[in-house]
């Protein structure tokens, strides 16, 4: 699974590259790559004051990425998969 998970993050930007309008399409771009940043930050076996300050700040960037995208993404019509 950790493999398909390596694989799947490090081909998401150029699938979901211009899969949306413009006005989410950047969004989703920022999203993959603060999600891909975060991993491998996360990924690190070691770490020193420094990385966890990155990891942390990473965090805080994705956070209010994702809040972002939650508003603007209230006109697509999805539903649950069962």
């Amino acid at each position: 699974m950790t493999k398909l998970l390596k694989i799947s993050s490090q081909c998401a930007i150029p699938t979901f590259e211009g899969l949306f309008l413009e006005s989410h399409n950047t969004q989703v771009m920022q999203l993959l790559f603060h999600f891909a940043h975060r991993h491998a930050l996360t990924k690190l076996r070691l770490h020193s004051d420094e990385t966890l300050a990155l990891l942390d700040n990473q965090m805080s960037i994705l956070d209010h990425k994702l809040c972002k995208f939650q508003e603007s993404s209230k006109v697509f019509n999805t539903q649950e998969l069962r």
